[in-house]
């Protein structure tokens, strides 16, 4: 994801969030976070327009980064 966030700089936000943080809790059950790592790709309006859970290939979020991007 490092490289993703760098190759869309601009244009994708790549936020990492720690759900050990006590500042993240609320997250938890808002993106149902079931799963570590869980992805969850939100559109400008805040909707969750992509959701992943385990480890994903980086075409994975690219082909979804593209589709958010037309």
């Amino acid at each position: 994801m490092d490289g993703l966030g760098v190759k869309y700089a601009g244009r994708v936000n790549v936020v990492w969030q720690d759900i050990n943080d006590p500042a993240t809790l609320e997250m938890i059950p808002k993106y149902r976070v079931r799963s570590v790592p869980t992805f969850v790709l939100l559109d400008s309006s805040d909707r969750v327009v992509g959701y992943w859970l385990g480890l994903q290939t980086p075409e994975v979020f690219e082909k979804a980064f593209a589709s958010l991007l037309e």
